[in-house]
């Protein structure tokens, strides 16, 4: 091959292929109808987000209204049945208010009523031995001189001057065994302390029970009456025996005993009047004291004492009332008796001291000291 010819080869050889501009300039075309279409579809899928995420929101917000709606709607009723709650145990309080006022309200009148009953009873008891007795006082005269002269009596002039002399009729308290025995068979006398409440008709029933809330008449009493215990089958007879009473809250019946605590008020009231059958009985108090309410070996409240007739016996009474002597809460100076002994008679004062549970009893003993002769 001729150097033309190889060079002709290579010439034909790196020569550049002819570009086809038409397809070129197409394609071109197309590429840029794909990326105006996509972009296209892009925005339309933008768009399409856009109202779908739009719509979400707007069925969210209803949810969401609705919730509310129904969360309100809730707690509306809750409030609603919160004050139908309030206002139906408010109503259940006010109708238990009224009714522990009204209760309270009553209990207070009954015990108040009973209260008047009972005073009322021993009232008219007590009447029964008011009576009127006739009085003659008479006044001194003086005779000319100024010197009073007896009933009758001659001056120095010689002429008798007399004393001169007012009668009249007064009301009395006369003791009247009789009486009592007429109201109440079971009666064994009458207590009575100066300047207090303490005036009443002593009575004994079959048990201790039978007078505890019992009138003297026999019908209820809240106050009950006074009675000696049972068990003392001398009743005031004996040497030893208790006598009962309440200690009421208005100072009624035992009610002004607790005052002994207080060594004035002994001062001002050492001894009481005791009507035991016809006779009268002057009895000092000796002793008092707060005890547990148990019948102990050891407690005031003994039986075996009524009657001392053995030497024994006498030696154990003696013991046991040097005991009360020394239990008393302080000592009592009032009593003409150094000396409690197993010949005296002597009468013990039992009533309630404090309340609930640790209810005790205040004991106040008295002895005989002189009989009166009314």
């Amino acid at each position: 091959m001729s150097d033309l010819e190889k060079n002709r080869g290579e010439s034909t050889q790196s020569a550049p292929e002819e570009v086809d501009l038409d397809r070129v300039l197409a394609t071109d075309e197309t590429a840029n109808k794909e990326n105006v279409t996509g972009k296209e579809n892009e925005a339309g899928e933008t768009g399409a987000a856009a109202e779908e995420s739009e719509a979400k929101d707007e069925v969210l917000a209803e949810d969401v209204d609705k919730i509310l709606d129904d969360i309100s709607e809730e707690e509306k009723q809750k409030r609603r049945k919160k004050v139908r709650t309030y206002n139906r145990v408010r109503r259940v309080l006010l109708v238990i208010m009224i009714g522990v006022f009204v209760y309270a309200a009553y209990s207070l009148a009954d015990i108040y009523l009973n209260y008047e009953r009972s005073n009322q009873t021993y009232n008219e008891v007590q009447s029964l031995f008011y009576v009127e007795v006739d009085e003659t006082e008479t006044v001194a005269q003086t005779d000319a001189s100024g010197e009073t002269v007896a009933e009758t009596e001659t001056d120095e002039s010689g002429e008798t001057v007399y004393a001169t002399s007012i009668s009249g009729t007064t009301t009395k308290w006369v003791w009247d065994y009789q009486k009592l025995l007429e109201v109440n068979s079971d009666a064994l006398g009458w207590i009575s302390l100066s300047g207090t409440v303490i005036d009443y008709p002593i009575l004994q029933g079959v048990d201790n029970d039978t007078y505890l809330h019992a009138s003297i008449y026999g019908d209820y009493a809240y106050a009950g009456s006074i009675f000696v215990d049972y068990r003392n089958t001398l009743g005031l007879e004996g040497h030893y025996c208790i006598i009962y009473g309440h200690n009421m809250n208005n100072g009624s019946m035992f009610g002004t005993l607790k005052k002994y605590r207080d060594s004035s008020y002994l001062k001002e009231h050492p001894y009481f009047d005791i009507y035991i059958g016809e006779k009268h009985y002057i009895y000092y108090v000796y002793s008092l004291y707060i005890v547990e309410p148990y019948e102990t070996a050891d407690s005031p409240y003994q039986f075996g004492y009524e009657v001392i007739d053995t030497d024994e016996k006498r030696e154990a009474y003696e013991e046991f009332l040097a005991d009360t002597v020394s239990k008393s809460m302080y000592t009592v100076t009032t009593c003409p008796k150094t000396e409690i002994t197993a010949d005296d008679y002597v009468i013990t004062l039992s009533t309630c001291s404090g309340s609930g549970a640790n209810k005790k009893r205040m004991i106040v003993h008295l002895v005989r000291c002189e009989e009166v002769a009314d």
